[in-house]
């Protein structure tokens, strides 16, 4: 998988630029600056799968402590429901079916890690 970037149009100056003109009632000027901000922003949360892993690992482990903390039972009937519905929800109700082989990813990828934490709420003890 090729490194993942972030791509950001914008800085924090062309902001205060925006703001500038907008306190001088300059709104052509404003709008002219502002217009750039407003572009869709690329953004990946990961560089690689290995990120993705260590990210998904770290927050089912904390969820799955949390969840026993609250008594809330888990164990694998729960992690299979919960995942098949993570999954669906991602793919299909926040349309991750849209981005292709990508969003078909982050579905599975959403569906492991709930799976993972509600496997680890009811599977292993507390320390």
């Amino acid at each position: 998988m090729p490194a993942l970037l972030v791509v950001l149009p914008a800085t924090a100056q062309d902001y205060e630029k925006v703001l500038t003109a907008a306190k001088r009632r300059d709104y052509a000027t404003a709008f002219k600056e502002w217009r750039p901000l407003a572009e869709p922003m690329v953004h990946y949360s990961y560089r690689t799968t290995d990120d993705v892993f260590a990210k998904m690992r770290r927050y089912a482990l904390a969820s799955a402590d949390a969840r026993r903390r609250d008594g809330v039972k888990g164990g694998l009937g729960a992690a299979t429901r919960r995942s098949t519905l993570s999954f669906l929800r991602a793919y299909f109700l926040q349309a991750g079916l849209l981005d292709g082989q990508r969003g078909f990813v982050a579905a599975v990828f959403k569906s492991q890690e709930t799976f993972w934490r509600y496997l680890a709420a009811g599977w292993e003890k507390p320390s």
